[in-house]
């Protein structure tokens, strides 16, 4: 993936700007089943030089028009490659902003200003990571409101209860066989 031009960054930080206004203004706050939408990164191994695919699911993703958060990895353990496995309607990669400090931030809008029903477990997008670390090394994979607020929105741009689930990416040791 390409580092994002300017009019991308423009176009993202608009978005998560408008989503924040409707967000703190909105009409009323929460989920009439007192619901949390969870966000959680899944768990991924290999080994150096090898890429994985950290899968971020949701869980109670009902009514949902919007959406906004920063994922993070650490450096000394993996690089970023690219984002893919989309699961929502009208997600791109230009829903997405990549810096080479380990971060990545999306902010995604339902594209028929409508709502979104999704199946507890379901995978919204996945990041392409190469492990760059030595064997057995590990790092937390993460999701919070650094530098992009944790945000979700519901059918009235209202603030949805929101949570994360974060995880490790670990680099399985190696065994080298030495002939005899």
């Amino acid at each position: 993936m390409k580092t994002p031009s300017l009019r991308s960054l423009i176009r993202e930080k608009l978005r998560a700007a408008f989503l924040c206004f409707a967000i703190l203004f909105g009409l009323s706050a929460g989920t009439a089943n007192g619901a949390i939408l969870t966000f959680a990164v899944g768990a991924t191994n290999g080994v150096t030089n090898s890429q994985v695919v950290v899968p971020i699911r949701v869980s109670q993703f009902t009514n949902i028009s919007s959406f906004q958060f920063s994922f993070h990895w650490d450096t000394n353990v993996a690089s970023f490659v690219d984002v893919e496995q989309f699961g929502l309607q009208g997600m791109a990669v230009t829903d997405f902003g990549v810096f080479p400090t380990g971060t990545v931030t999306v902010a995604w809008f339902e594209p028929n200003a409508s709502t979104t029903n999704l199946a507890d477990g379901a995978t919204i997008f996945g990041i392409r990571l190469m492990l760059t670390g030595r064997p057995a090394a590990t790092g937390l994979v993460t999701i919070d409101s650094t530098p992009t607020a944790l945000l979700a929105g519901d059918e009235n741009l209202s603030s949805v209860p929101v949570t994360s689930v974060n995880s490790i990416l670990s680099i399985d040791r190696t065994l080298i066989v030495v002939g005899s």
